[in-house]
């Protein structure tokens, strides 16, 4: 009997803490709706953005000192607007296109060999997948062996320079 009537007690507290939270997650709801047609709040227009210009009001501070002579900067005030507009127009018509980056990750030294009969080192190069044995001089690929180390190589590759180490 005692097992009963807690039961039922509980029941009962359960679906009154659920009948709350349903009452005021509804009466939340409801009065949003009511409150903005009583204050009498109309919808906004929206302008069209399309002439929209927003002012530079930004000015750097430059009057810190040059890390490393130890000077101070000089501070030249900023230019006005429309010289501003026109300078970027200039900047723009006189921009050319930067070089493309050179993907050095086709390129990988593998090691190397002595051959015997030369006396020289011969590098074991990996260009775009493929296999080569090249010595100081030789090109494969597009790619030129410049200086060969037993460590690392010279490579000239699109223009470009670097040492690459054995991998």
């Amino acid at each position: 009997m005692k097992n009963k009537t807690m039961t039922v007690v509980l029941i009962v507290s359960v679906m009154a803490v659920w009948g709350i939270i349903f009452y005021r997650i509804f009466q939340a709801s409801g009065e949003e709706s009511s409150l903005a047609t009583a204050a009498g709040v109309k919808k906004s227009s929206y302008e069209s953005l399309d002439e929209y210009r927003m002012k530079d009001t930004l000015v750097l501070a430059l009057n810190y000192r040059d890390p490393f002579s130890g000077r101070q900067m000089k501070v030249t005030p900023p230019p006005a607007a429309p010289e501003a507009i026109d300078q970027a127009v200039t900047a723009m018509s006189n921009y050319t296109t930067p070089e493309p980056e050179v993907n050095w990750s086709a390129i990988r030294y593998t090691g190397y060999i002595v051959n015997p009969e030369i006396k020289r080192i011969v590098a074991l190069m990996n260009i775009q997948g493929k296999e080569f044995m090249l010595t100081e001089g030789q090109q494969a690929g597009g790619v030129k062996i410049l200086k060969n180390n037993r460590d690392s190589v010279k490579v000239s590759y699109s223009g470009k320079t670097k040492f690459l180490k054995v991998q």
